[in-house]
């Protein structure tokens, strides 16, 4: 009896799903750090590069977003969202100022 309740039991929730994360409350600059610091330790995770890629965008910064996205894709090529990665990079290149393309 004991082995087939503890096959029932659901698995604990991670603490992500209960309460918000720094992205949900746009909390973009926390986001990043916590990126950097998990990159540190897996500089090869290549959701960590995209996700820190597209939150660096949304901050404005284009030109170390461009540099997360292609690094994202130098890590994973045959990413399934490759070709819509490279575009977000030819569109934020397009945002950069004059000098620094």
């Amino acid at each position: 009896m004991l082995a087939w309740s503890m096959r029932r039991r659901k698995p604990p929730r991670s603490s992500s799903r209960r309460r918000p994360t720094a992205v949900q409350q746009k909390r973009f600059n926390d986001a990043v750090d916590l990126y950097d610091q998990a990159l540190e330790i897996a500089p090869w995770w290549p959701a960590g590069r995209y996700n820190r890629g597209l939150i660096l965008g949304e901050l404005k910064d284009y030109e170390g977003a461009i540099g997360e996205l292609k690094r994202y894709l130098k890590i994973d090529p045959d990413a399934a969202n490759a070709r819509a990665v490279q575009l977000k990079i030819y569109e934020w290149e397009g945002m950069l100022p004059k000098a620094a393309k």
